[in-house]
């Protein structure tokens, strides 16, 4: 992700914004799979 983020052509402090759009939304994502996960594998609470 970092390397997306701080790719080729990219100035510092152009598009911090939707830098932290995207990693929002990969924190959501990462978050929603792990729900996923959860559910599919049936454990219950510890």
């Amino acid at each position: 992700m970092i390397t997306l983020l701080d790719g080729p052509g990219r100035r510092p402090g152009d598009g911090d914004e939707e830098d932290w759009l995207a990693l929002l939304a990969l924190a959501a994502l990462t978050l929603a799979a792990l729900v996923a996960l959860h559910r599919l594998t049936g454990r219950g609470p510890r």
